[in-house]
């Protein structure tokens, strides 16, 4: 049976008295949320925990923000050899063409597609979260004067922000598909057996 999970994280700075590391574990097939993780730990101590929990789910498809400490992050996940990183698609080159990178990056456009993606899963039930923290954090999630989408100051939307990523991702499956096109393309790529001209059809 094919592994239906997505995990989004969140990576923070790993202060003590800092924003929170976040992770949610998500059905993509039921809408249910499966495992949550949330803590206070350097970028690669998170990526050792995320690794314990994918392997724990069967190593789902992992979203890392990238943003800032999750380039810590995702580099450790990479030397542990987690084998299903999401990778998102940025114009690199100045041809036009785009090249998947490891990583969910949340930028001014990208953030209200995940955060409207989160809302309307929870409006339309199609989405059943059991983290009460989540809960706690959308109360006060609103934009705030400047014009960002975030917690007002004082509070955290840490966990917010990792399961916008796995619901959005999870609702876009021509994402996941492509993702997956990637891991095959690299398996076939480790493959010595096969050609040059074999790995250009």
């Amino acid at each position: 049976m094919p592994n239906r999970c997505i995990i989004g994280a969140d990576v923070a700075e790993g202060l003590a008295d800092g924003d929170f590391d976040a992770a949610a574990v998500i059905d993509a097939a039921t809408g249910k949320q499966i495992a949550a993780l949330r803590g206070r730990w350097p970028p690669d101590i998170f990526a050792h925990k995320l690794y314990q929990l994918g392997e724990r789910y069967g190593f789902p498809l992992l979203a890392v923000e990238r943003n800032n400490h999750g380039h810590a992050c995702l580099l450790k996940l990479q030397d542990l050899h987690y084998p299903k990183l999401y990778h998102h698609e940025d114009a690199l080159k100045a041809d036009g063409h785009e090249e998947p990178r490891a990583g969910w990056v949340t930028t001014r456009i990208t953030k209200p597609l995940i955060i409207d993606a989160l809302a309307a899963a929870l409006r339309d039930d199609t989405y059943h979260p059991m983290d009460p923290i989540l809960i706690a954090e959308a109360l006060v999630f609103s934009y705030q004067n400047n014009g960002t989408m975030s917690a007002p100051e004082g509070f955290h939307d840490d966990t917010v922000i990792a399961h916008a990523i796995a619901v959005y991702i999870a609702s876009q499956p021509d994402a996941i598909l492509a993702t997956k096109q990637l891991f095959a393309d690299l398996e076939r790529m480790k493959r010595p057996e096969l050609s040059h001209g074999e790995l250009q059809q």
